[in-house]
């Protein structure tokens, strides 16, 4: 049985599900999570924060939020995943570049993280890419639901 895929929105989710969706509205979309995670706050005045987690579809679902959790960020490994009708896990480095910059997406920046995943990051598209050995490997992407 193959994956549904899965398309990365930037600023607005997956597929249809938006940020900005609270947890019930996710179960509507995904169902119950493999296992949930609650964070704990470093600083007294940090939202909640919750990680759900969907192993079997390759993903996790961050929420946040006071008094309410709602969907603010999601992380995918998922191999179907597309982002601008591409497969991008079976895109390098550099077509990743192209596609955003193709997409109007510019301001880039690089950098090594000390557990040896590469960053490349797209801040104006608030999404992420980590690359272990030139392949792409994790998508991270978020909306500022202060703007």
């Amino acid at each position: 049985m193959t994956k549904p895929n899965y398309n990365i929105q930037l600023k607005k989710g997956l597929n249809e599900l938006p940020f900005g969706a609270r947890p019930e509205e996710v179960n509507k979309h995904f169902g119950e999570p493999s296992e949930i995670e609650v964070l704990e706050k470093e600083m007294e005045d940090e939202p909640d924060t919750e990680l759900w987690y969907y192993d079997e579809e390759s993903f996790s679902l961050f929420f946040e939020g006071e008094p309410d959790l709602v969907l603010t960020s999601i992380e995918i490994n998922n191999q179907e995943t597309l982002l601008f009708g591409k497969k991008i896990f079976d895109l390098n480095e550099d077509q990743i570049i192209e596609l955003m910059q193709s997409n109007g997406y510019s301001e880039m920046y690089t950098e090594d993280e000390e557990w040896g995943e590469k960053l490349l990051s797209f801040e104006d598209a608030l999404i992420d890419f980590y690359f272990e050995d030139g392949k792409l490997v994790t998508v991270n992407w978020s909306v500022d639901l202060l703007e």
